[in-house]
């Protein structure tokens, strides 16, 4: 199964919660604002790799509530026993190797009950570093970081997430 974990080009976010007038805010990315990889190089053991920077770290988190009621065994199969997301959230920093590590963060609430992309969260992080001017380009090498990620990783569509192996990868990491 192929999973696209591709950054989104063109997409529109809001930063407030649907009960208030929502602003939604467009945003735009291009191949010309990510790093090029560096042409393949033979290294021997005289010459090792230079360090891997530029990276940018993203730290996320999610907001959410339960639901109101309590689901059967039959609705959590078929997937209609979801808690709401509120509110995706992040903290970037970027590391070039400078004495000036620049950070920064965002907000973005869900304008309906459908999850968002991880692609799109990743992109938003981006293109919000890269509008603000803490970044002139994203680099190749980005991490992500969690701190309960047992709850906040469902709350990215599952299509994204849930498929052959990517979790037992990681389980470790969930438990």
């Amino acid at each position: 199964m192929a999973i696209d974990l591709s950054v989104q080009s063109n997409f529109e976010l809001s930063h407030e919660p649907p009960s208030k007038n929502q602003t939604i805010t467009q945003y735009s990315l291009s191949k010309d604002q990510f790093e090029t990889p560096p042409p393949p190089s033979r290294r021997s053991k005289k010459n090792p790799p230079s360090p891997e920077i530029p990276y940018l770290i993203i730290g996320f988190d999610t907001e959410f509530q339960t639901p109101d009621r309590n689901f059967t065994n039959e609705e959590i199969r078929n997937k209609e026993g979801k808690y709401e997301v509120l509110s995706y959230q992040f903290h970037a920093i970027y590391f070039d190797g400078s004495p000036n590590t620049q950070s920064w963060q965002g907000i973005t609430c869900p304008a309906s009950d459908d999850r968002m992309p991880l692609g799109t969260f990743i992109s938003f992080a981006i293109a919000e570093g890269i509008q603000r001017g803490f970044m002139k380009k994203c680099p190749l090498r980005i991490y992500l970081v969690g701190h309960f990620t047992r709850a906040d990783i469902p709350a990215f569509s599952s299509e994204y997430l849930y498929f052959n192996g990517l979790l037992d990868t990681f389980k470790n990491q969930f438990s």
